[in-house]
């Protein structure tokens, strides 16, 4: 069941009460083994979740950044009841099935190698190329989020490593 919003009792398309509507789509979320894909998604494009969103039809897909699009689109996506959707649901279900869904992280501990969807994903490098981080400034940081037994301990592990490849 939807939260309900407080406030006055607004009616929205079809009657419904507008906050109850707005509470029960998903404006983002990642997709889970085993979790109930019974939530219409309002996302943005870029993901896989958006591809199974455009796929199966189980909400709208907005360009990222555009404040006019989500509104539309929202407003577009509260016109149709929600019992409309349940049939589109159903055929993405199979899909988020336990067994299917753990393959690829099973084949990865076995063997090591990348899922078959990053392998077709472009590689995303920051703007400038990498951003080299001296040793020191590395051994600062560490100091101060960890603490110095967490320096003096990676110290003597690089030390170590160090000796051993010589």
């Amino acid at each position: 069941m939807a939260p309900r919003v407080p406030g006055p009792a607004r009616k929205g398309p079809g009657g419904r009460e507008a906050g109850a509507a707005v509470a029960s789509l998903g404006a983002r979320g990642r997709a889970a083994p085993g979790q109930r894909m019974t939530t219409i998604r309002l996302i943005t494009d870029g993901d896989v979740t958006s591809e199974w969103v455009k796929e199966y039809q189980i909400g709208a897909v907005v360009p990222p950044f555009n404040v006019e699009a989500v509104a539309e689109t929202l407003n577009r996506l509260l016109e149709k009841p929600k019992e409309q959707w349940n049939a589109n649901f159903e055929r993405l279900r199979p899909k988020l099935a336990w067994g299917l869904v753990v393959q690829p992280l099973y084949r990865y501990c076995l063997e090591g190698a990348y899922a078959p969807d990053r392998l077709n994903r472009l590689s995303v490098e920051p703007p400038g190329g990498e951003v080299e981080i001296s040793r020191l400034s590395r051994a600062a940081t560490i100091w101060r989020h960890e603490g110095f037994p967490a320096l003096a301990y990676r110290g003597w592990r690089y030390l170590q490593w160090w000796m051993a490849r010589t």
